[in-house]
């Protein structure tokens, strides 16, 4: 199913932004001479390949696109893809199994407050369609990936280790 993909938190300000350190202390390269829209092509697609290592309820992602808001004072980055699962019944039976956990991720997460007005419910019972609603089928993966403590930073070696930073010099 088409969603987003989930534990990845954005370029801004966030791990998965280029430590472009190296290339401008240690090898003098300009900023203008970086090409970092395609290390983030790079990074995202990366990401997609190696993250089912990490979750035994996905069989494969499959990049589609990265989306960057105009402005980062109300979001970051998401990239969007193609989530094929091993089993629905096997995140169903997770849910289920992780009840109390599920239903403080959506009252932390879909709780309507002042300056924010949720569009999805915070109620575990209004999420049965997880497998049909794009969002929904994302937000339970990313709960999945925050129950079970997985590491981003691990996450992050992992992508990062196949990629090299002075590939991106213009």
């Amino acid at each position: 199913m088409k969603t987003y993909l989930p534990l990845f938190t954005g370029f801004y300000n966030t791990i998965w932004e280029m430590d472009d350190s190296y290339l401008i202390d240690d090898m003098d390269v300009d900023m203008e001479n970086i090409d970092y829209a395609r290390y983030r092509e790079d990074v995202s697609r990366e990401l997609c390949r190696v993250l089912p290592d990490h979750c035994d309820l996905i069989e494969s992602i499959t990049f589609e696109a990265l989306i960057s808001p105009r402005f980062y004072n109300f979001g970051n980055d998401s990239i969007n893809c193609e989530i094929t699962l091993s089993s629905t019944e096997a995140v169903d039976e997770y849910l289920a199994a992780n009840a109390d956990a599920f239903r403080e991720y959506l009252k932390d997460r879909y709780t309507s407050c002042d300056g924010f007005i949720s569009s999805y419910s915070n109620k575990p019972e209004d999420w049965a369609d997880w497998a049909e609603d794009e969002h929904k089928f994302g937000a339970v993966l990313d709960f999945w990936f925050l129950n079970e403590e997985v590491d981003e930073y691990e996450v992050y070696q992992d992508v990062v280790s196949n990629l090299n930073e002075t590939d991106y010099i213009k």
